[in-house]
C-alpha cells in the first residue's frame, strides 16, 4: 500500500520539474554525451573524463532530471573544477542538445592561470587564522601554489591536518570543509576553510572497558593511568593505545573518544582490546624471555626509521 501512494508524489515531483526547467534530459551516456571545446592549457579529453566521474554530474543523469536542471548542475561543477585547477577567471556555458543523439557542448574560456592563492578561515574561535593557515602550508609543503591543485583527495589531506590540530587542543568532533573561490575584485584564487562546528572541548568522563576476560577493568584502568576530568586530545590516545600496545598483553586495541551528549564535555573513553591467551595478566611481571622477545618486536617495528642493517645467517 505504502508504494502505491509514493507513485502519485513521484509524479507530480516530476510533473512540478518539468514545469519549472523543460523537457527531460533522458538517456545519458558518459563521456560519450559531452563535447569539450575551447581548452588551451587543459586536455579537452581530460575535461570530460573528471566530469564523467563526478559524484553530482552522473547522480543527475538519471532520465527524468529535467535538461535544464542538468545544465545548471554541468556549469557549476566544470567551473568549480576550473577553479580548483588555478583557472580563476574561466568562462564556462553549457549547450544543451536540440535533438536526443547529439550530445552537450561545454565551451570553455580557460583565461589565465592563477600563480597565487589566499587562505580564508571561517568559523574559528578555537583555532586562530595563523594557527590554521601555518598548519595547512606545512602539510602541503609548496606555498601557495598548491592550493590550485585542490582535488578531492589533496582537500581531505588538507581537512585531516586541521582535524588533527584541533584533536591537540581536545576538539575531537569538527566539521570543516575546503573550498576554492574566485576572490573578489582580484585574480587570485581564495581557499576557504570553512570551520562549520568545531566541537566541545572534551573531557575524561569515565572508561569503559570492552573485549578483556583475562586483565580486569581496574588492572587496564592502572595500566593507562588517565586523570578524571582531563582534556582528551589526540596526542593522550595515541598515548594510551602505545601503552597498550608495549604492555605485549594484546593482539589488538583501539581507544575511542564518545561524542557527548549536546551542551556537555564529559566524555566516554571506550577501550578496547583483545587479549593474548598465551600471554601473563597485567598483574603479573613478564619473564627474562617475555621482555627479549618485546624488546625484539620494539626494535623491528622502529627498523624502517633507522639507519641500522639487518643481516641474515642461514
Amino acid at each position: 500500500m505504502r508504494q502505491f501512494l509514493l507513485i502519485p508524489f513521484a509524479l507530480l515531483f516530476f510533473t512540478n520539474c518539468l514545469l519549472a526547467n523543460g523537457k527531460p534530459t533522458g538517456w545519458l551516456s558518459l563521456p560519450e554525451s559531452l563535447v569539450v571545446t575551447g581548452c588551451e592549457q587543459l586536455q579537452a579529453n581530460d575535461v570530460r573524463r573528471a566530469l564523467s566521474r563526478d559524484r553530482d554530474i552522473v547522480f543527475h543523469t538519471h532520465p527524468q532530471v529535467p535538461q535544464k536542471l542538468f545544465c545548471k548542475v554541468l556549469h557549476k561543477r566544470t567551473l568549480e573544477g576550473l577553479w580548483y585547477g588555478g583557472f580563476i577567471q574561466s568562462e564556462v556555458e553549457v549547450k544543451p542538445p536540440l535533438t536526443s543523439s547529439m550530445p552537450y557542448v561545454i565551451e570553455i574560456v580557460e583565461g589565465p592561470r592563477s600563480k597565487e592563492a589566499k587562505v580564508e578561515v571561517r568559523g574559528n574561535s578555537a583555532l586562530s587564522q595563523e594557527i590554521i593557515e601555518s598548519t595547512v602550508l606545512a602539510k602541503l609543503q609548496a606555498g601557495a601554489e598548491a592550493f590550485l591543485q585542490l582535488d578531492t583527495s589533496a582537500r581531505q589531506s588538507v581537512v585531516n591536518v586541521i582535524e588533527k590540530a584541533y584533536g591537540a587542543q581536545g576538539h575531537l568532533f569538527t566539521d570543516i570543509t575546503v573550498s576554492v573561490e574566485p576572490e573578489p575584485a582580484t585574480s587570485r584564487a581564495l581557499v576557504v576553510i570553512d570551520v562549520k562546528d568545531e566541537g566541545p572541548r572534551c573531557l575524561i568522563g569515565s572508561l569503559e572497558i570492552k573485549g578483556a576476560k583475562k586483565n580486569s577493568e581496574k588492572d587496564i584502568k592502572k595500566l593507562l593511568d588517565v586523570e578524571p576530568s582531563g582534556v582528551i586530545t589526540s596526542r593522550l590516545i595515541e598515548a594510551l593505545e602505545e601503552k597498550l600496545f608495549r604492555s605485549g598483553r594484546f593482539l589488538s586495541h583501539k581507544v575511542l573518544a564518545r561524542r557527548p551528549p549536546a551542551g556537555q564535555k564529559l566524555c566516554v573513553l571506550e577501550i578496547i582490546v583483545k587479549e593474548y591467551d598465551e600471554a601473563r595478566p597485567l598483574m603479573e611481571e613478564n619473564s627474562r624471555q617475555e621482555k627479549a622477545f618485546l624488546l625484539v618486536r620494539d626494535w623491528f617495528s622502529a627498523f624502517p626509521s633507522c639507519e641500522q642493517d639487518l643481516l641474515f645467517t642461514a
